[in-house]
């Protein structure tokens, strides 16, 4: 998932990441107790910022959302598969019991439709599968973070992030800004990037878009 395209809002055309940064040098007169600065750019104690810490923690950044979003996508489509299953054993233990005890014909035909439309939703979205094509992303992403944070080439990093989105499925655009607020809450970043997300688009989000590009 391409987090840069969809996390950016007007007026914040510049990364979180690199704000954050931009901001700790700025406050770099506000030490702890023990003098020093505290800072999610720094490394070893250092307090210095390079364009490629910044494009590290960038591409950490996007990683740990991706993470995110496809926890989400699968955790949803698992849940869906789930209650199908149960909806299904429901619908045709009633339809055993309507046959044995005599029902009337109109509980049957309503029965009948049930297990129907169950079961064509779960042709229709697959939900197994693509509960489990998301498992897969979420195995990739988490990977990557391992690579990340044990390799120090950023290209090896930038590179195998675009392999793996060029094999993703289209994103949910709420869903993606959901998960963008989750992280930058998680990293302390600064809250002005939070994106504005309505409790409907929220609420929808795991589902559909639900007017994605309009500010909430």
């Amino acid at each position: 998932m391409n987090a840069k395209k969809e996390a950016v809002p007007a007026g914040h055309e510049k990364d979180p990441i690199q704000s954050h940064c931009s901001q700790d040098r700025q406050n770099s007169g506000h030490a702890d107790s023990k003098g020093r600065v505290p800072s999610a750019c720094s490394e070893s104690g250092t307090g210095a910022t390079t364009q490629e810490e910044i494009a590290r923690h960038e591409l950490l950044f996007g990683v740990r959302m991706s993470i995110r979003y496809h926890s989400k996508r699968q955790g949803f489509f698992e849940g869906a598969d789930q209650l199908s299953n149960f909806l299904l054993l429901v619908l045709s233990s009633g339809a055993i019991a309507a046959a044995l005890k005599g029902w009337p014909e109109t509980i049957s035909i309503i029965i009948g439709i049930g297990i129907a439309a169950a079961t064509s939703i779960r042709i229709a979205f697959r939900v197994s599968s693509r509960a489990a094509l998301h498992s897969h992303f979420v195995t990739e992403y988490t990977n990557l973070e391992r690579l990340m944070l044990v390799e120090d080439e950023l290209m090896v990093g930038w590179d195998s992030r675009l392999e793996i989105e060029a094999e993703e499925p289209p994103t949910l655009i709420n869903l993606s800004k959901v998960c963008h607020n989750e992280e930058i809450a998680s990293q302390g970043l600064d809250p002005s990037y939070i994106l504005k997300v309505s409790w409907f688009q929220r609420l929808m989000a795991p589902v559909f878009d639900f007017k994605p590009y309009q500010e909430a």
